[in-house]
């Protein structure tokens, strides 16, 4: 699980190449089912930077929410 995330927030950082339709049901899918998985996924193997990518997933889907909202 860890690395699925990990491997989402790479791909929610170079997503740029993808539809607008296609970056927003990727933030709507991390912030519903990936970003709930980390905090489980973390605690589970004690890695101490569980704030740290949250914070980063989080930003990532905002700003690709932010962008295509305008």
């Amino acid at each position: 699980m860890l690395i699925k995330e990990i491997d989402r927030l790479h791909n929610l950082e170079t997503i740029g190449n993808f539809s607008q339709e296609k970056q927003e049901d990727t933030a709507h899918e991390t912030l519903d089912n990936i970003i709930t998985n980390v905090a489980y996924t973390v605690d589970n193997y004690n890695i101490d930077d569980k704030l740290s990518l949250e914070s980063k997933l989080l930003k990532e889907c905002q700003t690709i929410l932010d962008k295509n909202s305008k």
